[in-house]
This record gives C-alpha cells, sequence and structure tokens, in this order.
C-alpha cells in the first residue's frame, strides 16, 4: 500500500513538474539570444566595419557552408548586444530563404531561421 501511494506521489509530482515546463518548451521556438564574441554597446552603425574582425566575404563563406545557394544579402548589424552578419540565402529551388546569423568575430554561426521566399 506505502509502495502504491508513494509512485502515486512521484507520478503526480512529475506531471505537475512537466506541466510547468510544458509552456517552456512550446516557447522554444521563439527568438533564442545571441551570444556573440563582439559586445556592441554604445558604438554607432558606422564604427561596425572597423569593429569586424572577419570580411563580409568570410561571412558569406561561413554562411553558405551552412545553408547552400545564393546569397540575395548580407548586413552588419548587432543582435542582443553582439555584432553579427545577417546573410540571407535562396536556395537553389528558390522556394525557401535561409537567414544565417553569423558572429562577426570569430564566423560562428549563431542561428539559421528557414522561410519560404517572399513574393
Amino acid at each position: 500500500m506505502k509502495k502504491t501511494l508513494i509512485a502515486g506521489l512521484a507520478a503526480s509530482t512529475l506531471v505537475l513538474t512537466l506541466a510547468g515546463v510544458g509552456p517552456a518548451l512550446a516557447d522554444s521556438g521563439r527568438h533564442q539570444p545571441i551570444n556573440g564574441s563582439i559586445r556592441v554597446d554604445r558604438q554607432l552603425e558606422t564604427e561596425y566595419p572597423a569593429m569586424a574582425k572577419i570580411s563580409i566575404e568570410q561571412a558569406m563563406a561561413a554562411a553558405l557552408n551552412s545553408a547552400p545557394g545564393t546569397v540575395l544579402s548580407v548586413e552588419l548589424d548587432d543582435e542582443d548586444r553582439f555584432l553579427v552578419y545577417e546573410v540571407k540565402i535562396v536556395g537553389a529551388d528558390k522556394t525557401i530563404t535561409t537567414k544565417v546569423t553569423v558572429d562577426a568575430g570569430d564566423g560562428r554561426i549563431l542561428a539559421t531561421k528557414r522561410e519560404r521566399a517572399e513574393r
């Protein structure tokens, strides 16, 4: 009898714990914070090119390695207070675009987001 009661309490605790975690897991599709290597605080956008450690060509090569296709645009920007290149790529089938966020300091891929191509 005690074993059944303990097992029941443990199962109830697990269900309640998962109920609290469920909404957090459902939100995981939202924007994930970027953690880059070059912090942007109060710099002007005009200072970004001098702050970047990799070139635009290196950022495009890293992005294309991650998502093959044709580069549509590249933007040097700050995201979550880190300096990044945002590279937009269209795939060979021309129906999917991929936004690849590349660290402007070391060329790491920080995020990838696929979307249907806009008309």
